[in-house]
């Protein structure tokens, strides 16, 4: 029985290595934009040198060989700045016959046939991955992105995408470099690549279209993938949706400040306005939270319970931050109606909102006595209840707030049980709140509210009124807010 010991290491050889890069599809005459960690492949037989020689050897004089060399600080100087990424391209950036192009932001180092053609007067291009750029050449030439040990997220060329999809939150930057003449200069980038991206998420389409082919080189799993392909199918990609190689992490500020920045450029074609119940909030922070995410619209909650003081600072703040009140909001039935009249007419709203369970001889008392301007909320009755309610005998003064989660509640599905009944008639608002069958409140689009689907098909109606976002208390209303951010974003 053979005793227990350290596995014995398996060197890896230059010969594998180019069994390796032509089993990938990698020949003679090829231009490669190399990204690479020398780690994963294991143990490399003489390290970095070992696989650029590999390299260049498989694609012989005719080839191309390039890989990044972007410096960390700035100014940044072609002969003595190092590269950050690896110790594959710091070693090949030292390489004799290697030419670096002059960009503060993405040098790129080549040697080969083309290598001074590939990174020719970089610095002078508006953008730093775009057109007349070493990843734009790359690209029109017919070359090839070779990932060994790295993912998708690793290719810059997929920026070149970007810049030609001219993607709304790319940003503008200065750089600076250092001459010929030891001068600093300073260049402005347009359509700056940012910060975190999915391009993850694309791996599996340009699998899918047969432009990349996946092998290992030792431990390493490598994909070669044809770069005009590439940006092509990924500008149609971002064509189609913006949001493409963003995340949808509700938690990634990166990508959610990528997403607004594509929204505000987004034309305002909505018909229906959004609103934000301050049920759970301060009145303060209900503020801040609509202001910021450019909701125009407040349903304030319990009104009542606040004193004469407190009412005149929230309107003075309402006025400060140019928001306006879409409904008043009764848990329970208030005493006196006039004291009702009194608030809508100081906030200049039209609508209190009240939950449909309440008996229907106070209901009827509050409908005679307001006439006009009151919606009721589906809490603790059926889509069959609610419809009977809001039929009986309405005349337009009585309208209907849709909230998925209590319906979700009561076990029925909101959009394929619910908003196909007579209920949908009487639709004036629309909470975006979302609940299980189990009776427990989610972010929208994890429940069984099916908001997803009740959002499109209204937008499809170009409803003409509210959508109204609400957290229970305790709840985080800012991932409530982007959580519904992102449905939008996918319809």
């Amino acid at each position: 029985m053979r005793k227990a010991g350290r596995e014995k290491t398996v060197k890896i050889t230059r010969n594998d290595i180019q069994k390796g890069l032509k089993s990938l599809g990698l020949k003679e005459g090829d231009m490669v934009f190399v990204h690479s960690s020398l780690s994963s492949i294991g143990t490399v037989e003489g390290g970095a040198e070992t696989v650029i020689k590999a390299l260049l050897e498989v694609i012989g004089p005719g080839g191309t060989l390039a890989m990044p060399s972007f410096g960390g600080g700035q100014p940044f100087e072609i002969d003595k700045t190092p590269t950050s990424l690896g110790l594959i391209p710091e070693t090949f950036r030292k390489w004799p016959g290697v030419l670096r192009s002059l960009h503060p932001t993405h040098a790129v180092v080549a040697r080969g046939a083309r290598a001074r053609a590939l990174i020719k007067d970089h610095h002078q291009s508006p953008t730093a991955c775009g057109r007349n750029t070493p990843f734009g050449r790359l690209t029109a030439w017919g070359g090839y992105i070779l990932l060994i040990g790295v993912d998708q997220d690793r290719s810059t060329t997929l920026h070149t995408a970007e810049d030609y999809a001219e993607a709304a939150y790319l940003t503008e930057i200065e750089a600076s470099y250092i001459d010929g003449h030891g001068q600093t200069k300073k260049i402005t980038l347009k359509r700056f690549p940012g910060p975190h991206r999915n391009f993850i998420g694309l791996d599996r389409m340009f699998a899918n279209a047969g432009i990349m082919k996946i092998s290992r080189l030792g431990k390493a799993v490598c994909r070669l993938i044809k770069a005009k392909e590439m940006v092509s199918l990924t500008v149609e990609a971002l064509k189609k949706d913006p949001f493409a190689v963003l995340c949808d992490n509700p938690n990634c500020q990166d990508c959610l400040a990528q997403r607004a920045k594509i929204r505000e450029h987004r034309p305002q074609c909505e018909t229906f306005k959004l609103a934000l119940s301050t049920r759970g909030l301060d009145d303060e922070k209900a503020m801040e939270v609509a202001s910021k995410n450019s909701i125009g619209y407040l349903e304030l909650d319990n009104i009542d319970r606040k004193d004469s003081a407190s009412l005149k600072l929230l309107k003075k703040g309402l006025f400060s931050e140019g928001l306006k009140v879409s409904s008043l909001y009764f848990d329970s039935l208030p005493k006196a109606t006039s004291g009702i009249k009194e608030v809508m007419r100081f906030f200049h709203v039209q609508t209190i909102t009240l939950p449909i369970s309440l008996q229907a001889r106070l209901l009827n008392s509050i409908v005679k006595d307001l006439g006009k301007g009151i919606l009721l909320e589906n809490k603790g009755k059926t889509a069959k209840e609610c419809s009977e309610v809001l039929s009986a005998g309405n005349s337009g003064q009585v309208g209907f707030a849709f909230n998925p989660a209590h319906f979700a509640f009561m076990k029925e599905k909101p959009f394929l049980g619910v908003y196909r009944s007579p209920v949908k008639r009487y639709l004036k608002n629309l909470y975006i709140e979302d609940g299980t069958f189990g009776g427990y409140y989610t972010l929208p689009g994890r429940g069984n509210g099916e908001i997803k689907e009740l959002i499109s098909i209204l937008r499809c109606r170009s409803f003409p009124g509210f959508m109204t976002i609400r957290a229970q208390p305790g709840e985080d209303i800012n991932e409530i807010i982007n959580s519904y951010l992102i449905l939008m974003d996918g319809l």
